[in-house]
């Protein structure tokens, strides 16, 4: 049972993450990628990343069943000007190759965030009480990937459970442990992903 269990999730995963069907097989040494894929569960309304603020860590998840809805603020959306501000940041960092590394950009300590986000900074407010209502740019169903921006930047959107949701997900120190041509993959695909949703 527990083989077919690993046998369905290496197939789901290799058919929706970009680059895991080239990911190198598994060794007596070297675990293959999927095996650092993790099952959760998340409630509805659960809030995985949120606007304005640098994600703490790396993190990528592969929605199994349920959906997620990227949202952003009215006031925001009419603004323009700090999204444009990202968007170019993220062709920038594509043209520049920067995604072609062993290392996931959110490697780095909390503080560094922080410290990088000032130095790219889009201007992006962080979502509160009082900003205004949000406004829904795009759902995600099963085989959806979404996760950290690729850049050390604010996050243009706020993401929740738009109702309970099961994903695997791969994050923090794990993440480091990913060949380097499926993190290039992985980010490249969110890059274009955010991009377009930008352009929404």
């Amino acid at each position: 049972q527990m083989a077919n269990a690993t046998s369905s999730k290496l197939q789901f995963l290799m058919e929706h993450v970009p680059g895991m069907r080239e990911a190198p097989p598994a060794t007596a040494g070297r675990l293959h990628a999927s095996s650092f894929f993790r099952k959760a569960y998340f409630p509805k309304g659960h809030r995985f990343l949120k606007a304005g603020v640098v994600a703490s860590e790396d993190m990528t998840y592969v929605v199994v069943r349920g959906s997620v809805e990227f949202r952003c603020r009215k006031r925001e959306a009419s603004k323009g000007k700090p999204l444009k501000s990202l968007r170019e940041a993220l062709l920038l960092q594509q043209a520049r190759r920067a995604m072609v590394t062993t290392m996931p950009a959110h490697s780095k300590c909390p503080a560094s965030r922080r410290e990088d986000q000032r130095q790219l900074a889009t201007g992006i407010p962080e979502e509160t009480a009082t900003s205004e209502g949000p406004l829904c740019v795009s759902v995600l169903g099963v085989g959806g990937v979404f996760g950290s921006l690729p850049v050390p930047l604010a996050e243009p959107f706020t993401v929740v459970a738009r109702e309970s949701c099961e994903t695997y997900f791969v994050s923090g120190p794990d993440s480091l442990k990913l060949p380097p041509a499926l993190v290039q993959n992985v980010r490249r695909y969110l890059a274009r992903a955010t991009s377009w949703r930008l352009d929404r």
